[in-house]
């Protein structure tokens, strides 16, 4: 009888780490985020994303400035390498290496592993004045 219990509790409560539908699972943005300092938002001039996972990848603006983007998502195709690559107007560029992994279950999706590496901060540029 104590296998039924079990059978019947799994079947009305859920699966362990799933979304019952009353309850919203806590999960790493999927993508890539991509932060650049404002000095630098309004120069960008070429994007380029490359690697398993970002070949034929969207970049995409998200922040809500009217002038210039700061913040772009990078949604993978696949799991796999992704490389980026950002080109400025002042002569300077940024490159980052990410791997894409394809988690399942209640967060599936393709998200940085580590999840910390999904968020790549651009550094802001060095000023070359006086030492």
């Amino acid at each position: 009888m104590r296998f039924g219990f079990f059978v019947v509790a799994a079947v009305l409560g859920g699966l362990p780490g799933c979304d019952s539908g009353a309850t919203e699972c806590a999960c790493p943005a999927t993508g890539l985020t991509v932060n650049l300092p404002p000095g630098l938002a309004g120069g960008v001039v070429a994007w380029s994303v490359s690697g398993e996972a970002c070949t034929g990848a969207r970049v995409t603006c998200t922040s809500d400035s009217a002038t210039s983007c700061t913040t772009y998502h990078v949604a993978p195709a696949q799991a796999g390498a992704c490389s980026v690559g950002i080109d400025f107007a002042n002569g300077t560029s940024f490159t980052d290496d990410v791997t894409v992994v394809s988690t399942g279950g209640c967060c599936a999706g393709l998200r940085a592993d580590p999840p910390s590496a999904g968020e790549i901060d651009v550094p802001a540029p060095v000023d070359a004045g006086d030492d």
